[in-house]
């Protein structure tokens, strides 16, 4: 799993989704969390956060910016490009994911979703990292 201490930014445009994404981090014990609407702020975010963004949770399906128009901005930015990025996804959008992939997508987590799949997800992630 990823140190305690990681921060990480929370890219939901569903404020309840995002309120449960974040409560579900708590419950692993993970306290540093910034939080965005939609990728484009989430981009601005990660651009200036001090210290440094450790790790991304984003919605697929958003306004303005997608998760994956995120991810495409976050791979291209040589300071994040190595920044593990889970994607958040209904199941309808999993067929899309082969694109994501291509452009290094690190995980996906399939809605709905509980503490112990996000757990094995970020087992699975910090293990390849």
């Amino acid at each position: 799993m990823f140190e305690l201490n990681t921060r990480i930014l929370v890219v939901e445009d569903a404020s309840s989704m995002r309120a449960m994404i974040v409560k579900a981090l708590n419950e692993l014990g993970y306290n540093d969390i910034l939080e965005a609407e939609d990728g484009e702020k989430g981009y601005d975010v990660l651009l200036t956060a001090t210290p440094r963004v450790g790790l991304i949770l984003a919605d697929w399906d958003m306004p303005k910016c997608t998760g994956l128009q995120l991810l495409k901005l976050v791979r291209a930015t040589p300071d994040f490009a190595k920044v593990p990025y889970i994607m958040i996804t209904a199941k309808s959008e999993m067929s899309n994911t082969l694109e994501a992939v291509k452009e290094g997508v690190s995980n996906f987590i399939v809605k709905p979703f509980t503490v112990d799949i996000l757990r094995e997800k970020f087992k699975a992630v910090a293990q390849r990292k």
